[in-house]
């Protein structure tokens, strides 16, 4: 298995162990739509004073959405299989990438739609995407993914006991390297096609293996 191909693996595995055994509580408000991947609203909709034309959406704007979608989009494309207590997870769990990366699901959502007819806003927002993680980011995805690469090469066959151990093991791992299932799989998915990061991922790997 090649490094790249490793690194998505460990992530799906994250990620699904999370949306098993995740203790937060789901927003009520917070919905995900499994066609588009977009997120909504169940609450009544309030007045948009600062709803946007495609043209009008500012830089900060777009670097939010490209790094919240960096995580919801792993989130998103598992969702359709999931159970509905796994999706009522999953929905907290973007909705918490949303609030962290300080954008609201209404503009995120204006965002995606404009995105696909607009080649304009779809260049803007790759010339808005994050531009590195930090080495001590970095440092902690390497830690963690040491110790659930051995775990996701047992789930395949596992029982459904085993299983839940197994999501339960990857949760602590995780927290213990202050990382949450989102934050993993967003450096995973980018290393996909991020050469740059995917390199110093491996180098800080590399280094870490050296310095034990």
């Amino acid at each position: 298995m090649t490094r790249i191909s490793w690194l998505a693996a460990v992530a799906v595995v994250a990620l699904g162990a999370c949306a098993q055994t995740g203790g937060a509580t789901e927003s009520a408000a917070q919905s995900l739509s499994a066609q588009t991947g977009s997120v909504t609203t169940g609450a009544p909709a309030a007045p948009e004073p600062q709803a946007a034309t495609p043209g009008a959406f500012t830089d900060a704007q777009l670097t939010a959405f490209s790094a919240a979608s960096a995580e919801i989009d792993p989130i998103s494309r598992a969702i359709a299989s999931q159970t509905p207590e796994q999706q009522a997870q999953s929905r907290t769990q973007i909705a918490a990438a949303l609030q962290r990366n300080n954008i609201d699901a209404s503009t995120y959502n204006a965002i995606a739609a404009a995105a696909q007819t607009d080649q304009a806003l779809a260049t803007r927002i790759a010339a808005a995407a994050p531009g590195a993680y930090s080495d001590t980011q970095l440092r902690a995805f390497v830690r963690a993914a040491e110790e659930i690469d051995p775990i996701n090469r047992t789930i395949a066959g596992a029982t459904p006991e085993a299983r839940a151990q197994a999501a339960t093991r990857i949760r602590a791992i995780l927290d213990q390297n202050g990382l949450d299932a989102a934050a993993y799989n967003a450096i995973a998915t980018r290393a996909q096609t991020d050469a740059a990061l995917a390199g110093r991922i491996e180098a800080l790997r590399t280094a870490s293996g050296e310095g034990e």
